[in-house]
């Protein structure tokens, strides 16, 4: 294993080590009225850039929060419409300097539609597709540019961000291209997909098998570098934490998803996370995750 042999050289991954090795190796069980046992405790290490189990769970944890939001504020508004976004930005040296640049962009952007939503700007002089938005759900993505190469160095990440758009009308990708150009100085790779989601439906699990695939495409930011090489995740987290001190958070949510209370990351699933797991989970398919539904049948 990498960090064991980085272990030795290194004093600083011992303890990451250490709580990586006792992760889920102290599970506490409960019965149930009816008998059966579910799962009422444990120590789990919550490294997710590091630990494949972690960052399953917390990405079932976020898509079933979320889930609820999402659902219920489309009851609210039934003339909108749900869209995945995609925004890409040409990666630099620094993998730190490229989260927050990033970060950043999306957040001048949606400040700007936040703005004139409200009156604050005059949509004559300031034109965004970020208008449209009544509410978004995003992630920052981060990928292993030159594949799993590791005599190459420096090694370069890709950053992208996915996120969930409720908006009135249809956003436009050629326009919204041109602006993320303009915004970020150069990169103008968007993708914008309509989500044929049963807006109107009154069957929550009805609704979510037409949107889980997009929807866990966000929540599970901390998988999509879980296929790289145990070196390659060790150098993410060890430049995302020496830069900010503490683990980064690169999931963000606005407009009317925003204030969604986030679980516990440190208990163990709650039984509706338990049964939403038993129903829905998450496969590896060339480069990314991807939702399905369990057959029951």
């Amino acid at each position: 294993m990498f960090l064991e042999k980085r272990s030795k050289t290194d004093p600083t991954v011992a303890p990451f080590l250490r709580r990586l090795k006792s992760c889920g190796l102290e599970l506490k069980y409960s019965r149930r009225s009816n008998g059966s046992k579910r799962l009422s405790g444990g120590r789990f290490c919550q490294h997710f850039f590091i630990c494949p189990l972690c960052a399953m769970r917390r990405t079932i944890k976020l898509a079933y929060t979320y889930a609820e939001r999402v659902f219920h504020v489309l009851q609210d508004y039934p003339e909108a419409q749900l869209y995945f976004v995609g925004l890409t930005l040409r990666p630099s040296r620094s993998l730190p300097v490229d989260v927050a640049r990033i970060q950043e962009y999306t957040t001048q952007l949606h400040k700007l539609g936040r703005d004139i939503r409200r009156g604050k700007r005059s949509i004559k002089k300031h034109s965004t597709e970020a208008a449209k938005i009544i509410a978004s759900l995003q992630s920052i993505i981060i990928a292993e540019q030159n594949g799993n190469n590791l005599l190459r160095r420096p090694w370069r990440y890709m950053v992208r961000a996915h996120a969930i758009w409720l908006c009135d009308t249809p956003p436009r990708e050629s326009l919204l291209s041109e602006e993320w150009r303009g915004i970020t100085g150069g990169s103008f790779v968007v993708n914008i997909q309509d989500i044929k989601s049963n807006d109107k439906a009154v069957d929550y699990n009805a609704w979510l098998d037409s949107v889980g695939e997009n929807l866990f495409a966000v929540c599970s930011y901390m998988l999509a570098a879980s296929h790289l090489h145990d070196a390659l995740r060790w150098d993410i987290f060890r430049q995302l934490k020496a830069a900010s001190g503490r683990s980064p958070r690169l999931l963000v949510s606005r407009g009317e998803f925003y204030g969604v209370k986030l679980p516990d990351e440190e208990g163990p699933l709650s039984e509706g996370e338990q049964e939403f797991e038993k129903i829905y989970f998450l496969r590896w398919d060339r480069e990314q995750w991807r939702y399905r539904q369990v057959n029951n049948a």
